[in-house]
């Protein structure tokens, strides 16, 4: 946080103190006649916490370095108004509180703002703090959330105030009357006993109107969904911070221009969304891309701390049951709760780096007490390098398990040079779900061996213990990038018969999502069927384009498109899944007349949606990986700087198996990343592994 060279001068000469905990309020002067209405004043006054009047905070995006003057008048100089700078999405969330108290939409009252109440020129005043942040939010009457004015699309005033066509496209209060119906209607459903996270929900496909008559709530149009989707991805709701200004508020209000709204409506929505799987389309109609996360997630996080931070939403349910008891039972274990707040801050944004450290830290030190010695705290100056080395050699050595390591991102992606390979680059903000989230636990490739793990700060090395099970020999397609038909290429180079006893078809499904299909893993074998959904829509998508009319003319020669004839002829289970290219074709020519007939501007018939979209859902969690094949032709998942001659090793304590990089000179090994293994991800390799040597492996 900084501001200019001249702010705080002359207002407080005097550092506010940690013992007693002192902070700084100030009050919004409403303008005078003589005023212009943009100018803006506030008195500032100096409080210990524990006598402080009834304040309320302010948590808002700083947006960029467009600095706004304002008046600030302190009772060292009551007369004498010294001018001090804050951003211009600062100026303009100020200005609407107090014309929100003008109108007496809010009393008023006292207001903690941290660009103005903490001297942004003292670096021992600002880290003490943010010690205290904690304290102060949970100790304010209410959290006021600034997500800027409803045009802005980002919430941090940087889009342009005259675009009149973007007002037309997203208005922010058609989103908002939308977000509270339908958390009205989410309510009402649940207290009448239907289940939220069951089946009722996510059955139907998007936009279906029987959800729409089953939760007794009136269609949402598609620009609304829209205006929703861009409402859930201002800046506000991907900053590091927010994190702990939202998970430890007693209330929280949400302003976005003049239009308010209760966080709890908006934490409804998006239960919505994920319960019933329509965030998987929303996510592809809005073109968001995966980097930033699904649409609404961020807003889940936030609502599932707060059941562990406040009492009063404890009984919440966030997300499915046994979700939210894993991550219960996370939280009230003193060996994991830090892990579980770091990787979840890990995806947030900050301006400076160490922040990714400091926000989980301040966390910790909120359950744990002011006495809990978290030395880390005061690092706030140290080498960056350094701070995210230490984090990770003690919540390694703190764990049970080595979750941590598969947060470790792709080399494409860090940014910190010379990191240790086992080493998280916590300034990396891109969304990657791993495999081996501690929260999800869909894995257990090596069941009952304990965690062997060692690590030297002095060396910069990490021992564990594991075994070699095979080595990487050739690469394939992206995920996310590759077509139907570049999968299908893909099977064709594989064995007809996996090690398993599976068709490689049914492999290739399973691989291709991980293997998983919300809480089921292993899956069943009937969805192969929304496979082969997958394969028609994704093919007639790929021809008619993402036009909502009726596309080019149809598409007559289908001989690009031989692999699936060819794959679909090679074994019986590959016929019942692989659909030929007459079945091609014909699916094709009903999409097109579908978009034809439909007026609700959906692209495709809803129902012909469906199946595509329950598997399309888990590709967001397998994100840019790669496929690759192993010596011994087994196949997986692995980070995009995988290659041939990595080797795949199942370690002890983890619950999936991990990419290592032998050195040339044979002395140690890097993580590359974590890895999906078709066919050793639930303990199915340790009987052939009884008589294997675990063996000592340094990472660098």
């Amino acid at each position: 946080m900084s501001a200019t060279e001249d702010t705080m001068i002359g207002l407080s000469s005097q550092r506010l103190t940690s013992q007693p905990l002192q902070i700084r309020l100030l009050r919004l002067a409403q303008a005078s006649s003589a005023q212009l209405e943009d100018d803006l004043h506030c008195d500032l006054q100096t409080f210990d916490l524990e006598k402080a009047p009834p304040y309320r905070c302010v948590t808002y995006c700083w947006g960029k370095s467009e600095w706004c003057p304002i008046g600030v008048t302190s009772p060292s100089s009551p007369d004498k108004s010294m001018n001090y700078r804050v951003t211009k999405n600062l100026l303009r969330c100020l200005q609407q509180l107090r014309e929100s108290v003008k109108q007496g939409l809010l009393p008023e009252g006292f207001l903690w703002v941290d660009a103005i109440c903490i001297n942004q020129n003292d670096d021992i005043e600002k880290l003490d703090q943010i010690e205290n942040m904690g304290a102060i939010y949970s100790g304010a009457r209410l959290v006021i959330a600034w997500l800027g004015w409803d045009f802005d699309r980002r919430g941090d005033a940087t889009d342009q105030e005259a675009d009149a066509e973007l007002m037309d496209e997203d208005p922010a209060d058609r989103a908002i009357v939308a977000i509270r119906e339908i958390a009205v209607a989410l309510r009402s459903w649940s207290a009448a006993g239907g289940e939220v996270w069951g089946a009722q929900l996510s059955s139907l496909p998007f936009d279906d109107k029987r959800c729409y008559e089953m939760l007794r709530l009136r269609p949402v149009p598609r620009r609304t969904w829209n205006a929703i989707a861009i409402f859930l991805k201002r800046e506000w709701w991907s900053r590091a911070w927010v994190c702990q200004e939202v998970i430890l508020a007693r209330g929280l209000t949400l302003l976005c221009g003049s239009h308010s709204l209760e966080f709890d409506d908006i934490l409804q929505t998006c239960i919505f969304l994920h319960a019933s799987d329509w965030y998987v389309p929303l996510q592809i109609y809005t073109s968001t891309q995966l980097g930033r996360g699904t649409i609404g997630g961020q807003c889940l996080y936030f609502g599932a701390a707060r059941t562990l931070f406040t009492p009063a939403s404890a009984n919440l349910a966030v997300y499915g049951p046994a979700d939210n008891q894993r991550v219960r039972d996370l939280f009230d274990d003193d060996r994991e709760r830090l892990t579980l707040l770091v990787t979840r801050v890990k995806i947030y944004k900050t301006s400076e780096p160490r922040d990714k450290v400091l926000v989980p830290l301040a966390l910790e030190r909120h359950v744990k007490g002011a006495a809990q010695d978290l030395s880390p705290l005061k690092a706030h100056d140290a080498n960056v390098r350094s701070l995210y080395v230490q984090m990770t050699a003690h919540l390694l050595t703190m764990s049970s398990g080595l979750a941590l390591l598969s947060h470790v991102e792709d080399g494409s992606l860090r940014k910190l040079e010379d990191l240790p390979s086992w080493c998280p680059d916590y300034s990396v903000s891109v969304f990657s779900p791993p495999f081996g989230d501690m929260v999800s636990n869909w894995y257990d490739a090596l069941p009952l061996r304990e965690k062997s793990c060692c690590v030297d700060i002095a060396t910069q090395t990490l021992t564990l213990e594991g075994h070699a099970v095979d080595k990487i020999s050739r690469l394939g397609p992206s995920v996310l990038s590759a077509s139907a038909k570049d999968f299908l290429e893909f099977c064709l180079t594989l064995n007809i018969t996996y090690h398993n006893k599976q068709d490689r078809v049914e492999a290739l499904w399973r691989t291709l999502i991980a293997a998983h299909l919300s809480d089921v893993s292993p899956l069943p074998a009937g969805v192969s069927a929304l496979f082969a959904a997958w394969l028609l829509h994704s093919v007639a998508n790929s021809i008619l384009g993402n036009n909502d009319t009726d596309g080019p003319p149809p598409h007559k020669d289908w001989s690009d498109w031989s692999c699936f004839d060819e794959l679909r002829g090679s074994s019986a289970a590959a016929t019942a899944i692989i659909p030929s290219t007459t079945e091609l074709a014909a699916h094709t020519e009903l999409m097109r007349a579908r978009r034809v007939e439909s007026k609700d501007g959906v692209p495709e018939a809803k129902e012909l949606r469906g199946p595509h979209d329950a598997y399309q859902s888990s590709f967001m969690w397998v994100g840019g990986r790669i496929l690759f094949v192993t010596a011994s032709g087994s196949i997986g998942l692995a980070p995009p700087a995988t290659k041939v001659g990595d080797q795949a090793w199942l370690v002890s304590g983890a619950k999936v198996p991990f990419i290592l990089r032998p050195a040339e000179d044979g002395s140690h090994h890097k993580l590359v990343g974590e890895a999906y293994v078709h066919g050793y991800m639930h303990g199915e390799a340790v009987e052939r592994m009884q008589n294997a040597q675990f063996q000592k492996v340094m990472l660098r």
